[in-house]
């Protein structure tokens, strides 16, 4: 007796299942203790935090901006991208 094939869609929804719950586990602090706490308010100095702040756990950088086509027709957008630091591989190791 063979087992019929699976659905693409069945497949799909497990991939997906299996990508929340590591998205889920995600935020978890891996190393306790070793990040900046971020609980009082912060004295900016730009363009040097203009960067990324590595004694901190996440960061949120945000890009947004206007765009104008050929037919003058006006666009904008938005982008949000969480950073996770991991003290032993920092993101900019990979610049």
């Amino acid at each position: 007796m063979s087992v019929p094939p699976r659905p693409a869609a069945a497949m799909y929804q497990a991939g997906f299942i299996a990508i929340f719950i590591a998205c889920l586990l995600l935020p978890v602090p891996l190393f306790p203790g070793e990040w900046k706490e971020a609980a009082a308010p912060r004295v900016w100095s730009f363009p040097k935090d203009h960067g990324s702040h590595p004694q901190y756990r996440t960061e949120w950088w945000y890009f947004t901006g206007n765009l104008i086509d050929r037919e003058a027709r006006r666009y904008g957008y938005h982008h949000d991208m969480p950073i996770y630091g991991d003290p032993q591989y920092p993101w900019e190791a990979y610049l």
